[in-house]
């Protein structure tokens, strides 16, 4: 019943986020252990042998998971449109080579290609964006197994790229037809020819005719995570403890978060930082008694507190 709720409250905001937008979403794949576009275009895909995994908000059978090998999805359309942009969230695991998240490549568009692939460069793994015409690729550096926010938005001028709500690039918008021998559909995890494929999961795509942005790309990706925070509980156990204490994490925060311990009398007297979806840390020279904590991150402030019993 929770993650029910929970999921009804990710939607929602989603929405509200895109409600003045929501006549230009032309196509809505939330992954909900389908392939079905949610819009009444019914651009709906087909899934070659990718699986139902869990998804960006940590909801079960709500994102797909590809093995690199030989699962893509294939959608009917090329969402070819002078204005447009594209999000989803992704997470990487490891590849040999490069793979494709997304990829729209034939001659027949008329407003440009849209490649979206992971490459590696030596033991670093980087997110590359090829929108458009060639000259207008851009990578930035990833971790594997944490999700991302991607986004594209362009139109006749300019086109603009971004990571998790923020953009990290922008360049002039170039019209290019595509590869003589690309297929005349969109493929997620593989490339045109149904080649370098995509080691990882895939979760909510939208496409839209219309350029998103700054600030729709920005509140649509930090209201996600607000709301996850928000809803999505963060644990701390045993408590009360004796040796050790576990803190339990949504994984969309990974990274971001300090708790910090506070005596009975508001002292600190130790922070601790989050760098994984559960943290263990040791109790040192605490004497038994009754804590305080508080756990924040730097950009957003105190996330939750509550009341630690050490004995």
């Amino acid at each position: 019943m929770k993650n029910i709720y929970f999921l009804t409250i990710i939607l929602f905001c989603s929405v509200s986020v895109y409600s003045q937008r929501s006549s230009c979403i032309v196509a809505d794949y939330q992954f909900d252990a389908n392939v079905m576009d949610k819009t009444t275009n019914n651009y709906h895909g087909t899934n070659h042998g990718a699986i139902i995994t869990t998804g960006f908000t940590g909801d079960n059978n709500a994102a797909f998971s590809f093995n690199g090998i030989d699962n893509y999805i294939i959608l009917p359309e090329t969402f070819d449109y002078p204005e447009r942009s594209i999000t989803l969230w992704f997470k990487s695991q490891s590849h040999n080579e490069s793979g494709v998240i997304l990829n729209n490549d034939t001659p027949d568009l008329l407003y440009g290609k849209n490649i979206i692939v992971i490459v590696k460069d030596g033991s670093q793994y980087n997110l590359k964006y090829n929108v458009g015409k060639t000259g207008n690729q851009f990578e930035a550096s990833i971790n594997l197994n944490q999700w991302y926010f991607v986004a594209v938005a362009l139109n006749q001028d300019s086109l603009h790229y971004y990571l998790d709500g923020v953009k990290i690039y922008s360049g002039v918008m170039g019209y290019y037809h595509g590869s003589p021998d690309g297929a005349e559909n969109t493929r997620i995890g593989c490339g045109r020819k149904i080649d370098y494929f995509f080691h990882g999961s895939i979760d909510n795509i939208k496409m839209f005719n219309c350029t998103l942005t700054d600030s729709e790309i920005n509140q649509y990706y930090t209201s996600i995570k607000e709301n996850y925070i928000k809803h999505e509980k963060i644990n701390l156990y045993p408590n009360p403890a004796k040796s050790f204490v576990n803190i339990e994490i949504p994984e969309i925060y990974n990274n971001e978060m300090i708790l910090e311990l506070y005596n009975s009398s508001g002292q600190s007297v130790r922070k601790i930082q989050i760098n994984n979806e559960t943290t263990h840390f040791q109790r040192q020279n605490e004497a038994n008694g009754i804590y305080y904590y508080q756990i924040y991150s730097t950009s957003k402030g105190i996330l939750t507190s509550g009341k630690l019993q050490l004995q």
